[in-house]
């Protein structure tokens, strides 16, 4: 494996996992033109398609062009997955189903490859916090975000003028997937987008949902006082717009999405060359909880749902089973 901190190194090889996703074209495209243009060092050279072809939701027609389109930027594609592992300096984990990124982040994370996560970190707030162990006892790197983290606006947010900020109010669209079904597949989109307007992150105490017939509506209670309400349009169409409400005045935005993704893609390649993650782990490992909490919350006819504090989490070896891929 190169290492990164090696000065003359002029490419850090990077491996996408994962076909049946649009990021992967996508963030690898990005990656491509930051690299020609050398305002990174980072580039996508190998894949791993990392699809179960027995799944009758396996679209070979869809892979077979991804791969075409990918090979195109010289993207190569190895036989074997320790064959790929070998062949990189660090590793995306994109691939749609949220319940298989925990396994497949393990077998780059035990080999000390840099690895992002695609959102969601997980589909379990078990194996978010077995992650953050392992990260913590090991001294690993893992970084995971969702792209609303890096919409346009929030630059521009006038917030001093609001005074403390006390709730925010946000509304997107859902989908549902079948592979992860519940509020995991475009839900997560929301809560991070709430998450990363705060200026103190996390700190969520107990949550609450109910479905409307509007959608979902999620409500989030902080231990220091805040609150914020999610709402989840069911057609999946509805923008995503914010209310924030501070102590003196209101302020509401709709998200532009414009150059979220060339933001998330810049922050994964700062990532991958040594600069801290531009959000922590612990502040992602708390947003599986509390999407976890909501999907219980649903299932128990609107209970409210505390999170467990301190967290009673399984260690990493007991959540992580070394399986054929």
């Amino acid at each position: 494996m190169a290492h990164l901190e090696t000065p003359t190194q002029t490419i850090i090889r990077v491996g996408a996992i994962g076909l049946d996703s649009s990021h992967t074209l996508q963030f690898s495209r990005r990656m491509y033109g930051l690299h020609a243009q050398g305002q990174t060092k980072c580039r996508v050279t190998s894949c791993w398609d990392a699809q179960d072809s027995s799944d009758p939701r396996t679209s070979q027609t869809k892979s077979e062009v991804a791969a075409a389109s990918l090979r195109a930027l010289g993207i190569q594609f190895p036989k074997t997955l320790n064959e790929f592992l070998s062949s990189v300096d660090a590793v995306m984990v994109l691939v749609v189903n949220g319940n298989r990124h925990f396994d497949l982040a393990m077998h780059a994370l035990t080999r000390r490859l840099p690895t992002f996560i695609d959102k969601p970190l997980t589909c379990s707030a078990s194996e978010a916090a077995a992650l953050l162990q392992f990260v913590k006892a090991h001294g690993a790197r893992c970084y995971s975000a969702s792209a609303l983290r890096f919409i346009d606006t929030v630059p521009d947010l006038p917030v001093e003028s609001l005074g403390r900020l006390i709730s925010i109010e946000a509304n997107g669209p859902f989908q549902d997937a079948a592979e992860m079904p519940g509020l995991w597949y475009y839900g997560c989109h929301t809560f991070e987008l709430v998450d990363s307007l705060w200026s103190r992150s996390g700190g969520v105490r107990r949550v609450r949902a109910r479905v409307e017939r509007a959608g979902h509506r999620i409500i989030l209670e902080y231990h220091d006082g805040r609150a914020a309400v999610i709402g989840l349009d069911l057609t999946g169409t509805s923008p995503f717009t914010v209310l924030l409400r501070g102590e003196t005045s209101l302020f509401a935005f709709e998200a532009s999405l414009s150059s979220s993704y060339d933001r998330l893609v810049a922050s994964i390649c700062c990532f991958f060359e040594g600069e801290p993650p531009a959000i922590c782990l612990e502040n992602i490992a708390e947003t599986i909880a509390v999407i976890e909490c909501a999907q219980r919350s649903l299932a128990q006819n609107q209970a409210w749902i505390e999170l467990p504090t301190p967290p009673n989490y399984p260690s990493p070896n007991q959540v992580f089973s070394d399986q054929k891929i």
